[in-house]
């Protein structure tokens, strides 16, 4: 649950980004999140994190899954 709130998704976007860019501060991570949307960002960020094939809210439902794994 705290993953999914405007404060886990602060913290793991913040995480995520300072790989890259090591300065990026909680605040700009703010005005990202208030850019971009919070339910487009935690789409993202579940699709980056594979957790989006695993059935959750953003990902595939069974019967998706199914229809993909058929050959025809």
């Amino acid at each position: 649950d705290f993953l999914d709130s405007v404060d886990g998704l602060k913290f793991t976007l913040w995480i995520l980004f300072r790989k890259n860019h090591p300065d990026i501060t909680t605040e700009k991570v703010e005005e990202i999140i208030e850019a971009m949307g919070e339910d487009e960002l935690k789409k993202r960020r579940d699709i980056a994190a594979g957790t989006d094939a695993l059935g959750n809210s953003t990902g595939l439902t069974t019967a998706t899954s199914e229809l993909q794994k058929s050959p025809g």
